[in-house]
């Protein structure tokens, strides 16, 4: 998805930043909602930590590409990079919180 949004975007900054930010939101709240239906899922959610990390550094390398390469971004687009810094631990905190709870409820 990361790729195809550089080659529609035409290298340009701006666009893999806003559209790359949906994608990479999304694909962070698609993982979390799936975690709650995987069987292993302390395995599923190092995956997933793994995945959103390299889906990140993948993004910012093609944001880096398009900077220097393509056509820049004027505005302050790199504030969106703090994204997985906020929401992953979060969601992984949750995530784990909740299948704690599922797994004490299950027992009582």
């Amino acid at each position: 998805m990361f790729l195809l949004l550089f080659f529609i975007g035409g290298f340009s900054e701006s666009f893999v930043i806003e559209y790359g930010s949906y994608v990479y939101a999304g694909s962070i709240i698609i993982s979390f909602l799936i975690s709650f239906f995987i069987d292993h899922y302390w395995q599923f959610l190092l995956h997933w930590f793994l995945l959103s990390i390299v889906q990140f550094l993948f993004w910012a390398v093609l944001m880096f590409i398009c900077g220097h390469y393509g056509k820049p971004h004027n505005g302050d687009g790199w504030i969106i990079l703090l994204l997985p810094g906020y929401f992953l631990p979060f969601l992984i905190f949750v995530s784990v919180l909740i299948k704690a709870l599922k797994i004490l409820i299950q027992k009582f």
